[in-house]
Parts: C-alpha cells; sequence; structure tokens
C-alpha cells in the first residue's frame, strides 16, 4: 500500500513524499549508480502515468544518478521531484517543455521565416520546435508558474475547440459526448498547476468509443 501510494495520482505532494519516506525506512534495496541521467520526464502534471514521486523512485531502481521533469507547459511537479529525488541521493534536473512557433504572423507574411517551411524536432507540423527549459532555481518556480499560466490557459481554451469537434464525430457515431470538466480537467492535474493536453482529449475519446462499441473487432466494425 505504501508503494502505491508513492505514485498515486489522488494523492498530494506531501502525501506521496511521506510514503516514500515511510519506504526508504524499510531499507529497500537499490542497484548500484550508473552514470546516467533521465532529464526528460513526464509526469501526471502534463500525461503520464507517473507521479514526479514516483517516477524518482522507478529512476532510482533503474540506478539512474540524475533524474528531472520537463511536463508540458507546466513544472508544477518540480518541487516534488527535487524532493523525491534528494531522498533517494539522486540529483534532480527539472524544468518543462513548450512547443513554440519559431515566427510570427508578420515575419511570415514578410517572407522573413527561412525555416517556417521545414520541420524540425516536431516529427509532425513545420514550423514548430519542441523547446525544453531546464534547471530552474528553487526560488524562481512562482515565477515560471505565473509565465506558464496563460499558455495553460490558452492550451485549455484550445482543448475545448477540439473536445466540440471530436463531439460532432462522437455524435455522429451514436456515442456519448464528452465533457471538458468532467472527462478531461478532473482526470487531470489542471487545478494543480498542470495540463490539459491532446492526449487527454485522446483517451477521453477513447473511453466514450469503448463505451459505444466495445473492444476489439466489434470496436473496428463499430468505426
Amino acid at each position: 500500500m505504501m508503494y502505491q501510494q508513492i505514485n498515486d495520482e489522488g494523492a498530494t505532494p506531501a502525501e506521496r513524499l511521506g510514503a516514500l519516506r515511510e519506504y526508504l525506512a524499510t531499507g529497500p534495496a537499490f542497484p548500484d549508480f550508473v552514470p546516467e541521467s533521465n532529464n526528460h520526464v513526464h509526469t501526471i502534471y502534463s500525461f503520464s502515468p507517473y507521479a514526479p514521486a514516483g517516477a524518482a523512485l522507478r529512476a532510482r531502481e533503474a540506478g539512474l544518478m540524475v533524474v528531472g521533469s520537463v511536463d508540458h507547459d507546466s513544472a508544477a511537479g518540480a518541487a516534488e521531484m527535487a524532493e523525491a529525488a534528494r531522498l533517494l541521493g539522486m540529483g534532480a534536473v527539472t524544468g518543462f517543455e513548450c512547443r513554440v512557433y519559431l515566427y510570427s504572423e508578420e515575419e511570415i507574411a514578410d517572407g522573413k521565416a527561412p525555416l517556417n517551411s521545414r520541420k524540425l524536432n516536431n516529427p509532425d507540423t513545420a514550423g514548430i520546435a519542441y523547446m525544453t527549459v531546464q534547471g530552474i532555481p528553487a526560488s524562481r518556480r512562482d515565477e515560471v508558474a505565473a509565465f506558464l499560466a496563460p499558455i495553460r490557459e490558452a492550451r485549455l481554451r484550445r482543448t475545448a475547440a477540439m473536445v466540440d469537434g471530436a463531439n460532432e464525430i462522437l455524435g455522429r457515431l451514436g456515442a456519448p459526448l464528452i465533457d471538458l470538466d468532467a472527462d478531461l480537467v478532473a482526470r487531470s492535474q489542471f487545478r494543480n498547476g498542470g495540463e490539459v493536453t491532446e492526449r487527454h482529449l485522446l483517451a477521453a475519446m477513447a473511453a466514450k468509443l469503448v463505451t459505444r462499441f466495445g473492444r476489439g473487432q466489434a470496436l473496428v466494425d463499430g468505426l
């Protein structure tokens, strides 16, 4: 039970860290450290099955020396990740990740956007790059949260528009419709500073389709 609570998305960060302390007090065996790190971990504050404390524990179980979180448009899990890493005797590098347009609409219109038609590190869309900010000092976390707040709100508005489009499809198929608040926001960490992503939307849509058609061939036939 204690081990499961370390990764319980319904628990508070304090509760997860408390469970981690209790678990470590039992003297669990860990492998020797290897000179490797994973500084690009996504947690429940974007879309992941891992809470920050749970992710840090899994990293220690893998022998990593350093672990770091870079949730989409959010650094809300940074404090929990850093403290969990400290308890585990690991280093931590926390930050966030954003998808950014390289150019403004004006630059594109004026022909001053030479890379706008090129795919960079985003395999799906040209002119957009994934960028990460790493190593946020603990003293600047509130500043980072304020900087990201309008980005999170804008993404939620975009997701709301996507929900409308998804519901048009679900309605034609006779499937239950998606409720933005109940099916996405409430199942994310948005109210705790996290993000609602298109992955939350896809998960909700998949659940509605399974409700309508069931799994396996019945789902394939229904679609």
